[in-house]
């Protein structure tokens, strides 16, 4: 359950930073985030990480808590955005 905590957590602060970055004009963007396919990458990758987590947690703890566990994540990276933008990330 643990191991799907991290992932969640990883992946929400994934999410939220490519989130981040597709909000910013094209020459303030990290340089690796001007390259479209790396973007949807990190996009997919941040919510297959997040649903790997909710299938760890749901093993763990039951459907219903890995459903909401990844409702949560949604919810999370979303949270993210603004502490990420005020620390300059």
């Amino acid at each position: 359950m643990l191991t799907g905590l991290v992932l969640l957590f990883i992946a929400s602060i994934l999410r939220a930073w490519g989130a981040v970055n597709h909000r910013r004009p094209s020459f303030e963007r990290v340089p690796i985030f001007n390259n479209p396919f790396v973007v949807i990458a990190v996009s997919v990758g941040s919510t297959l990480l997040g649903a790997a987590g909710s299938v760890l947690i749901g093993l763990a703890a039951g459907f219903i808590f890995g459903l909401i566990a990844f409702v949560l994540f949604r919810f999370l990276s979303s949270i993210w955005v603004p502490f990420l933008t005020r620390f300059g990330f």
